[in-house]
């Protein structure tokens, strides 16, 4: 078993792993870094990907330090929609919320157009874990407004299927 050093983009020290070649050495920094972010250096869980190396403590000829990216934190999976299809998530500013900034992250909220659940993004550039913006997403069940603006789209779709029957005749 050989020993490893490992860190990511924007940490200020390293950690060490084992592994019996640099693939293995890079499978466990891939679980130490996942590992680490899940318990509790991220609160959120947010989701993200950060790069990693990993570097063998004594190097053999021709190895180096290998990089590589990961993804870490969770999203919980996607509710069912009750129109037994896929969610079809459609954003409209002043419906059902569009996009807005607050405390320093974009919020995204959509709405799917068959039942009414919300899909809610937040994506955020601050996060220490993340060289790139992290993001959350999360879901919420349908309320009065987005209710109402499923209503709103079904009549309209219903009524440009008619308005295309009658241009066909």
């Amino acid at each position: 078993m050989r020993k490893f050093i490992t860190s990511h983009r924007t940490c200020r020290y390293t950690e060490t792993v084992s592994g019996m070649n640099m693939e293995e050495a890079i499978e466990a920094a891939t679980q130490l870094w996942s590992e680490k972010y899940r318990d509790g250096y991220d609160e959120d869980n947010d989701f993200c990907e950060i790069d990693i190396y990993v570097e063998p403590v004594r190097p053999r000829k021709g190895e180096s330090r290998k990089w590589t990216t990961i993804e870490v934190g969770m999203n919980p999976d996607e509710p069912n929609c009750v129109s037994s299809r896929e969610h079809h998530w459609k954003s409209q500013r002043g419906v059902i919320g569009g996009e807005e900034m607050r405390d320093g992250a974009m919020i995204i909220t959509k709405c799917c157009c068959y039942c009414g659940a919300y899909e809610i993004e937040k994506v955020f550039g601050s996060n220490p874990w993340c060289e790139g913006p992290g993001a959350k997403i999360y879901y919420e069940n349908p309320d009065s407004n987005s209710l109402l603006w499923v209503e709103q789209q079904q009549q309209q779709q219903r009524n440009e299927k008619i308005k295309r029957k009658n241009n066909e005749k």
